[in-house]
């Protein structure tokens, strides 16, 4: 026999193994065994900060600046003149918190 399970918006009670929810006066049902598809958007945020990381990196090697000096200046002080708006390399750098770069830096130092 079927699980019983309950809908936690309503806690609606569920029959043959589906979860039922009334959304705006509709009946809805989602079975529970079909598999769990899971994904991560800590993954997805961590290679758009690499991508962004490695475009402000070669806008500063292009403009003859030392990359990593420079970025290493950018995160202890967080003043974005430490980053050259080539290629949009300042506006990038600002969307990025410095607390989420630290902590991908860090892992990414001590996963390798």
């Amino acid at each position: 026999m079927y699980p019983k399970t309950v809908c936690l918006r309503q806690f609606t009670p569920c029959r043959r193994g589906q979860q039922a929810c009334a959304i705006r006066g509709k009946r809805r049902y989602l079975c529970m065994h079909e598999p769990t598809i899971s994904f991560s958007l800590h993954d997805d945020k961590e290679k758009e900060i690499k991508q962004t990381l490695t475009v402000i990196y070669d806008a500063l090697r292009q403009k003859g600046y030392n990359p990593i000096n420079q970025i290493v200046g950018y995160i202890l002080s967080e003043d974005p003149t430490y980053i050259t708006t080539y290629n949009n390399a300042r506006s990038l750098i600002r969307r990025i918190d410095r607390d989420e770069l630290l902590q991908i830096l860090v892992k990414s130092y001590l996963d390798s």
